[in-house]
């Protein structure tokens, strides 16, 4: 970050960059029970995703077997747990339920996605709407000399370009959230798989990620140039050529 003291590591800088985001975003209206529905729907897609996958181990072990169910059932808990499940529901145990399974597992994420793209979609209109409305009124209501001081192109710009990426920006938090929470899910079933190549993976991706903090200081610096970069081109557009239509 220009201009003061850099975090130590790039998840530290994220984690300030979150909570300044949010604490901006409570000032303007972001409603934070939204963005929880968004990470919780996201979370529900991801655990069905990885049901779906999972369930592709016994479809592959059933096929090995050459359908003994006994012989299955005998050698492993997570067989023992389908054969109740499915006894449970009165369905006989064999590849098309255990294909039907992890197609429908794959159907509901499917569905989960699509509710987590409409509620974000709805959610980032909705706060840029109530944004845009309360800033017009406040800005009407300041002084005469704040209203001729200020330049027409830089309030354009902020309540067009600026707030769509802000808009972004803070749902971006929660799908980070959510990639992040899919990460850990997917870590948690590799190491219930083999924890010890788990471990080795864990290992290398580590290694990787240590380059990645000069990268993340150079995209933080290129962002800011690029919003400064933005909001002057905006301003002389809309003051120079009277062309808000442009911006």
């Amino acid at each position: 970050m220009s201009g003061g003291a850099k975090p130590a590591f790039p998840l530290t800088a994220w984690a300030s960059q979150v909570r300044e985001g949010f604490r901006i975003g409570d000032r303007l209206g972001f409603d934070r029970r939204a963005a929880a529905t968004v990470y919780g729907v996201h979370v529900v897609a991801t655990l069905f995703e990885i049901l779906a996958l999972a369930m592709l181990m016994p479809v592959f072990q059933f096929i090995q077997e050459g359908g003994a169910i006994g012989k299955l059932t005998s050698g492993s808990d997570h067989w023992r747990i389908l054969a109740d499940i499915y006894g449970f529901l009165g369905i006989p145990v064999g590849l098309p339920a255990l294909l039907a399974t992890s197609f429908l597992c794959l159907l509901l994420r499917q569905i989960f996605i699509w509710a987590r793209l409409v509620l974000s979609a709805r959610i980032r209109e909705d706060f840029a709407h109530g944004v845009r409305r309360t800033g017009f009124r406040r800005f009407l209501r300041a002084r005469t000399d704040y209203q001729e001081g200020t330049a027409r192109g830089l309030v354009v710009n902020d309540l067009t370009a600026e707030l769509e990426r802000a808009c972004f920006a803070l749902l971006g938090f929660v799908t980070v959230a959510g990639f992040i929470t899919l990460g850990l899910l997917y870590v948690g079933f590799l190491f219930f798989l083999s924890w010890s190549m788990t471990l080795a993976a864990l290992a290398v991706v580590t290694v990787a990620l240590v380059p990645l903090r000069r990268l993340h200081d150079r995209m933080a610096d290129t962002g800011r140039d690029v919003a400064a970069a933005a909001r002057g081109v905006a301003g002389f557009l809309v003051e120079r050529l009277s062309a808000a239509r442009l911006v």
